[in-house]
């Protein structure tokens, strides 16, 4: 029996781990540190592989299924709620997730607790670009 991923699935997850992967990198360069594993699977920060996964995903589907079929307009409206969410709904998240750290840091608690971090645009924007850009490299010999 024979199994092959489709590259519907191949090139939006490869554009996701390279993103979550350069995040890593990034956010090691910016601390002078590549211990902090945590960027390997987080969410915020530079660049943004939700916006690499469905970009890629939507590069894919135009290459190979044409910009005019149904499946492009349903991948383009779901990117359109994605990246809008990444900038706006999860900035807005995270934004409240820091005042609640610094509220429960000035009652002198002890705790410890992760928030998620939304996107800027530019974090978007070059997501979204790494995400095409896979896309177009992969379909190129897939």
């Amino acid at each position: 029996m024979e199994t092959t991923i489709s590259i519907y699935l191949f090139i939006p997850f490869t554009a996701w781990i390279l993103s979550q992967s350069l995040k890593y990198f990034v956010q090691g360069l910016k601390s002078n540190s590549l211990t902090n594993y945590r960027q390997l699977y987080k969410s915020g920060d530079m660049p943004s592989s939700h916006s690499a996964l469905v970009v890629a995903l939507l590069a894919t589907i135009g290459a190979k299924n044409g910009i005019h079929s149904v499946e492009f307009a349903i991948v383009a409206v779901l990117a359109l709620v994605v990246l809008y969410d990444a900038v706006n709904v999860r900035r807005a998240v995270g934004e409240q997730g820091v005042v609640i750290t610094r509220l429960l840091q000035s009652k002198k608690k002890k705790e410890s607790f992760y928030t998620a971090k939304g996107h800027t645009l530019m974090e978007v924007g070059a997501g979204s670009l790494i995400g095409f850009t896979v896309a177009l490299i992969m379909l190129r010999f897939l």
